[in-house]
């Protein structure tokens, strides 16, 4: 069977690829679970400065871009609309397509360079939101790092009578900040100099039965990191995030939230924690992660859509 030769090209300093980052999750997709993967034949390319797209003309059948602006890739990228391989492109957060960057939009950028086709986690309806309507988008979820999951807290030994919510509060994350007003809630940010985040985020997961995963306009890493690090993780689903969309099954793997509940389902664990219910659905839900959330099953689903299109 034929292995797909395929460049990922990233800006050398971009802070995203350093391993001890606070986010540390793109790190671990591109540069260890895509070199994983047998099913290509990978050239990684790591550039500051600038680089000719002209040169792997007849050496690659794609190239994977981190991005399309400076501070993701190479500060200036040569003749990248007159090649004939694809080029594919994480567009990252759908909603900054029209932000301004040299002079031009986002969208402007990427129709210049003539790219085939883009993917991020967002669901469908959100990258068409800001995106033309014709241009061709994957939804690829970020996934976790098994090795960083493995050896997990007993679910019993951990902290039951606070709920743990994580990351920025800003006015994507509605629910996130409206459920830090429950008195048995403990917000721990991703900034500042209290944070633990990067590859101790996992460990703070596993001191806690439970944890929030919280975002208003779309799904985000967190919900399949709390459930692999095996807690009841409360998940904010809602037809605007498209959360059903991840495969979570309410009340046997996550116990799914909305603005109206949250604080019902929030006493109800509080009351009654040591119930064994808690841990059977917290094991389904890490069993799941754990079967389709992995970065080598998300690297795979990518490699997948690919190999549809070359």
């Amino acid at each position: 069977m034929y292995k797909p030769k395929i460049v990922f090209l990233y800006k050398k300093s971009n802070k995203y690829f350093n391993r001890h980052h606070s986010d540390s999750q793109l790190f671990f997709f591109y540069l260890r679970a895509l070199p994983r993967n047998d099913d290509i034949q990978l050239r990684i390319i790591a550039e500051d400065n600038e680089f000719d797209a002209l040169d792997l003309e007849g050496k690659c059948d794609v190239l994977l871009l981190f991005d399309i602006l400076p501070w993701g890739c190479p500060d200036v990228i040569k003749n990248l609309d007159k090649v004939s391989y694809l080029k594919i492109l994480n567009c990252g957060d759908c909603h900054q397509a029209s932000n301004i960057i040299n002079g031009k939009t986002k969208i402007d950028h990427c129709r210049e360079a003539k790219i085939d086709y883009y993917h991020w986690h967002h669901p469908e309806s959100y990258f068409y939101k800001f995106w033309p309507r014709d241009w061709k988008y994957w939804q690829i979820q970020v996934g976790i790092e098994e090795d960083l999951y493995k050896n997990i807290k007993p679910f019993n030994d951990r902290i039951s009578d606070k709920i743990l919510n994580t990351g920025v509060l800003s006015k994507s994350y509605r629910l996130r900040n409206s459920v830090n007003k429950h008195s048995r809630v403990y917000h721990s940010p991703h900034r500042g100099k209290k944070s633990i985040t990067g590859i101790n985020y996992t460990k703070l997961l596993q001191e806690y039965k439970a944890v929030i995963s919280a975002c208003t306009l779309y799904t985000v890493t967190k919900y399949i990191e709390g459930s692999a690090a095996g807690c009841l993780n409360f998940m904010e689903v809602t037809p605007q995030n498209c959360g059903e969309n991840l495969g979570f099954v309410d009340a046997e793997s996550s116990v799914f939230i909305n603005e109206m509940n949250y604080c019902q389902k929030f006493d109800e664990f509080i009351s009654d924690s040591s119930n064994p219910k808690w841990m059977k659905i917290a094991k389904t839900g890490r069993e799941f992660v754990m079967s389709h959330y992995t970065n080598n099953h998300t690297i795979a689903e990518l490699i997948k859509r690919i190999k549809e299109v070359i």
